[in-house]
């Protein structure tokens, strides 16, 4: 048995995978930098966890605090370089719970469970109102933590902050949800199926938890209700977080002061420096009473704020076109239907070209049918008539787009014969089907029946076709068999 080489290499691997484990079980605890401090804080709720921060002396006669607060994944030493730029100001960086060197194992990664922290540290440190500056993911965090407490706020500055729901990733809260579900599956499969000796420890979690645990659709109520000074500052070439959601945050908060710069996501740690000059003006200013409060907004952005939103498919690019490629290849793994309903719906709303999908899909169609086939060639002992899924009908099956069934019972076939025949036409007949799909999408969209910005209800459509098709091909195969 030994002999054999895939034993061999289950032995190697479950050894290495043990070994993994003893390494990361037995690894010395993280030790917090010599430059932080650690403080126990509960947000009421759960137990007690321990907080670390960055901190600077007030030596310059500054009137406030000032919070920063990282993205995901990140740390308090995300704003290392932005701190130096402001000698002498009391500047507080946290490592938010699950982050940098604070407690990891907390029940919640949201952004609201994270606003709920991070006040409760603020109470803890006798600071009763600060400039809050959020950066990426931290944007969502300091709204919501404005929203639980409003006395908290002297300002909000935005760094290249999430906004609104619309202009997260795929824009529809559902579809986003399940696709951060998938990549937290996937991160905890790397982290515990993986040997990686630690490596992959500290961040690939969190980062997957903090996406799946928040829901942003209500942040555009908070932004619409926060009435005091903000300042927002997004980078033009943000492959992150697209421009589209700061421009629309500077819409909805009419007396937020608005910069758009020739840089991308990552200009705080990058290049501080063309961004310092600005917030400390900002502090200033509202620190000598001339910050502009909603009440002090101009009448034209005020009536701006309150005009209906206008949604813009963005073309997808950065993470997007990452879960665009991972949501196909495991919903191909099911049904390759529905994948090409889900390459057509994103085309017709202009989130990609034709290339990308077409070259995307094709891989999925490719990676399941071998999969699929390997499954199949490792049944070889079992009498195929009598044993699911050989048992079921693969011509109705494959009517409703499930192929794996036909690929597992002609996974018997030369290897060259089922790529070209099996494969080959299961790619042509859900090409055609994308392509059909992507023609209904467009009708449906320039006729006025479904909003473009609609994901859900077009991928219900979409679907629908394919239930409609697969019976319709049933129906008409009845009555050629009698």
């Amino acid at each position: 048995m030994f002999k054999k080489k895939r034993y061999w290499v289950l032995i190697i691997y479950v050894a290495l995978l043990a070994a993994s484990f003893a390494v990361r079980f037995w690894a010395d605890p993280a030790v917090p930098s010599a430059e932080k401090k650690l403080i126990e804080i509960s947000d009421g709720s759960d137990a007690p966890v321990s907080v670390a921060y960055l901190e600077t002396a007030n030596s310059n006669g500054a009137k406030q605090t000032v919070v920063m607060v990282h993205g995901s994944p990140g740390s308090a030493e995300a704003f290392d370089g932005l701190t130096r730029q402001f000698p002498g100001r009391h500047i507080i960086a946290v490592d938010l719970p699950g982050f940098g060197d604070s407690d990891r194992d907390v029940p919640d990664y949201s952004i609201l469970a994270h606003a709920k922290y991070l006040n409760a540290f603020l109470s803890k440190k006798g600071i009763s109102k600060a400039h809050f500056v959020g950066f990426s993911l931290g944007g969502g965090v300091i709204a919501q933590s404005a929203n639980l407490n409003p006395q908290l706020i002297q300002s909000i500055t935005f760094i290249s902050s999430v906004g609104v729901q619309e202009y997260e990733l795929f824009g529809d809260y559902y579809l986003n949800h399940a696709v951060h579900g998938l990549q937290l599956g996937i991160a905890w499969l790397l982290q515990e199926f993986v040997p990686h000796f630690g490596y992959f420890d500290g961040g690939l979690i969190e980062y997957s938890r903090n996406f799946y645990d928040t829901d942003q659709r209500p942040l555009r109520e908070i932004l619409q209700n926060y009435a005091g000074p903000m300042l927002i500052l997004h980078g033009k070439d943000d492959p992150l977080v697209p421009v589209e959601a700061a421009r629309e945050t500077a819409r909805i908060v009419p007396q937020s002061e608005y910069h758009e710069l020739d840089d991308n996501h990552f200009f705080v740690f990058m290049r501080p420096g063309t961004i310092s000059a600005r917030m400390n003006q900002f502090w200033k200013r509202v620190e000598n009473g001339e910050g502009v409060s909603r009440e002090g907004a101009s009448v034209s952005r005020v009536a701006a704020a309150a005009g209906p939103f206008e949604f813009k498919v963005i073309p997808a690019k950065g993470p997007a076109i990452f879960c665009f490629l991972l949501l196909i290849l495991f919903v191909a793994l099911a049904n390759e239907d529905m994948a090409a309903v889900v390459a057509g719906v994103f085309i017709a709303q202009g989130r990609f070209g034709f290339v990308l999908p077409l070259i995307a899909f094709s891989l999925a169609v490719l990676v399941s049918g071998l999969f699929w086939r390997r499954i199949g060639r490792r049944r070889r002992g079992i009498t195929l008539s009598a044993s699911f899924p050989f048992s079921v009908d693969s011509r109705k099956a494959d009517a409703f787009g499930f192929r794996f069934l036909s690929y597992i019972k002609r996974s018997r076939d030369s290897f060259f014969h089922f790529i070209g025949v099996s494969i080959g036409l299961g790619l042509l007949r859900a090409v055609l089907i994308g392509g059909a799909v992507y023609l209904i999408m467009m009708v449906a969209v320039f006729s006025g029946f479904i909003r473009n910005s609609n994901t859900l209800l077009l991928l219900a459509l979409g679907f629908s076709a394919i239930v409609v098709k697969a019976l319709g091909s049933l129906y008409f195969r009845s009555r050629r068999s009698r």
